[in-house]
């Protein structure tokens, strides 16, 4: 049984194949390839992307569906061969080099040996590149035949005839599955075992993650947590007549709430915000949006504006939006608590010791999810910005009990 990586883990592997890659090749092994295989819009190039960004290391990224073959090997050149000659006439010093250069090297002391051969100018994004790198090749599945054949070599030996990636270099692939949905060449087990393959999954959780940091529209932001069923089909999500909703795509979910950034009240304006979607999103998930609209979801202060309130207006909040006369909002209480942890965890530089304190007193309210209050100490635990939540009486309990 197959085992998909949602986008969390698979950035996990990949931190640890690229230093991996650099300790096998100064072994004098070869660096092994990875392929990335999901559905589109599951966040596969943007993980490889965070990952390398992360690693300081120099990123090359290849679109394989609008490459040719020339792309990779470069354009032909004629190469003349020039050499240097010692007083007996035999050749001391030679260089194969182009027509254009030859001035240069004539001034240098040197000669034309008679000799010329054809060769390749080194690809533009190849040029110059010294020190380990990452090489994405996105859309690998989508590569006309002779591309897959072309890369053959670049995944296996991380070069090709004219030029040879730095040592230490990583190959990534991307592609879509082969399962009739999308138009991709099938490739053969000759092919798939030159590197090892993983299979991704869309995770809300994990893409919530990524939408604090990018600063996704927090309504939106809260939507998905809401309702990660519109993404990951949790469930196999049935409309009123007992029909299997339609899976969305997270692409474009977040140019639809990107689109949606400029409007200042959802719910006044919600004829926009329907019609700004009416395209491109199925029209059950139009209606799960605008419901969640309508019941007043969309006003769920974001994780900075509880952190810079009054504790007492901090406080109201929660209150109104998690507590209901038919019981506590579960499903409010969690989306609050796991957005608080990833406003943390990836804005760290934006607390002030006042929102740190305040983060603590909120976490100690009795309105969050229990369990994710547990979860949120323990994983700031070690950060020296929040390393005194732990500590507090309440949390500390938690954690003992747990």
């Amino acid at each position: 049984m197959k085992v998909a990586l949602n986008p969390i883990e698979m950035a996990d592997i990949l931190r640890y194949a690229i230093d991996n890659n650099k300790d096998l090749t100064s072994q004098g092994k070869k660096s092994i390839a990875y392929e990335i295989v999901g559905e589109a819009g599951t966040a596969k190039s943007s993980v490889v992307e965070q990952v390398a960004e992360e690693s300081g290391m120099e990123f090359i990224k290849i679109n394989a569906s609008q490459v040719s073959i020339d792309d990779f090997v470069g354009y032909p050149v004629k190469e003349y061969q020039m050499c240097k000659y010692d007083a007996a006439g035999v050749e001391t010093d030679c260089h194969w080099v182009a027509e254009n250069a030859i001035p240069t090297y004539v001034t240098l002391g040197y000669t034309y040996s008679n000799h010329m051969r054809m060769g390749y100018a080194l690809p533009k994004w190849i040029q110059g590149r010294t020190k380990p790198l990452i090489m994405l090749i996105d859309d690998y599945s989508r590569a006309s035949l002779p591309v897959l054949q072309a890369t053959n070599e670049i995944i296996d030996r991380q070069e090709y005839l004219s030029w040879t990636l730095p040592k230490g270099s990583t190959v990534i692939l991307t592609s879509n599955p082969d399962n009739g949905d999308y138009l991709v060449s099938a490739t053969d087990s000759a092919m798939d075992t030159r590197k090892l393959k993983f299979e991704m999954k869309f995770s809300a959780d994990a893409w919530a993650l990524w939408a604090e940091k990018y600063g996704i529209d927090n309504r939106c932001l809260n939507f998905i947590l809401k309702h990660p069923e519109v993404i990951e089909g949790v469930g196999s999500a049935q409309d009123e007549k007992g029909n299997t909703l339609a899976k969305g795509n997270i692409r474009i979910w977040t140019k639809y709430f990107d689109a949606l950034s400029g409007i200042k009240n959802f719910n006044s304006e919600l004829g926009l915000v329907m019609n700004l979607g009416s395209g491109s999103i199925p029209p059950e998930h139009i209606i799960f949006f605008t419901t969640f609209i309508k019941d007043g979801l969309d006003r769920i202060q974001s994780p900075k504006e509880l952190l810079t309130s009054s504790l007492e207006k901090a406080m109201d909040h929660l209150k109104d939006v998690i507590d209901k006369p038919e019981g506590k909002r579960q499903d409010i209480a969690a989306i609050i608590a796991k957005r608080l942890l990833n406003f943390a965890l990836t804005k760290p530089a934006e607390f002030t010791p006042p929102m740190v304190e305040r983060y603590g007193e909120l976490l100690e309210s009795g309105y969050l999810s229990q369990d994710l209050v547990i979860v949120s100490a323990r994983k700031l635990a070690t950060s020296p910005k929040f390393v005194k939540l732990a500590a507090r009486p309440k949390l500390l309990d938690l954690l003992i009990v747990k």
